[in-house]
């Protein structure tokens, strides 16, 4: 005599529904514990770039994403929050990293000086040393999406058990 017994296998929608239902369950918990590692890692001078880059879950074919970026359009003053991210990662001025002629940042007027956010006023400065936070927090948050994303296959494993 067998253990089980022969009973039919509920509808494939059902079961799809049990892993994504897990997916989201355990991106939700991802989303959280990676959104505690954007606050840690972005500069403290922009709090509005860390509440623009707070992580957002999104619909893919295969299932659930999660996602750490600027929105678009999303405004830090008179610039996008995706430039001032770019901004910070590669440095600007004489310090910034990438191609072509570094050279220093002058006052749009050269009669008048600039106020930087200190207060000082300059007519020039050399710039902004890069900060990859970007980068720490991929690699900080990865390690937790990928645990989290375990956990949640685990469980989606043990909710299909118990419904066959």
């Amino acid at each position: 005599m067998s253990v089980h017994e022969d009973k039919p296998l509920p509808p494939p929608a059902t079961i799809l529904g049990a892993i994504d239902a897990q997916a989201r369950a355990a991106m939700v918990v991802a989303q959280k514990e990676v959104g505690a590692i954007v606050l840690r890692e972005t500069p403290r001078a922009s709090g509005q770039t860390a509440a623009a880059l707070k992580p957002r879950l999104g619909r893919t074919a295969t299932g659930v994403s999660l996602l750490v970026g600027a929105p678009r359009n999303r405004r830090h003053g008179k610039v996008t929050v995706a430039d001032v991210v770019r901004w910070v990662n590669r440095g600007t001025g004489v310090y910034r990293e990438g191609f072509g002629p570094k050279h220093r940042i002058r006052a749009k007027n050269p009669l008048r000086r600039m106020t930087l956010p200190g207060g000082t006023k300059r007519y020039s400065v050399a710039g902004q040393h890069p900060d990859h936070f970007m980068q720490r927090i991929r690699d900080a948050g990865t390690a937790q999406v990928e645990q989290a994303a375990e956990q949640g296959a685990q469980n989606a494993a043990r909710e299909i058990e118990r419904l066959i």
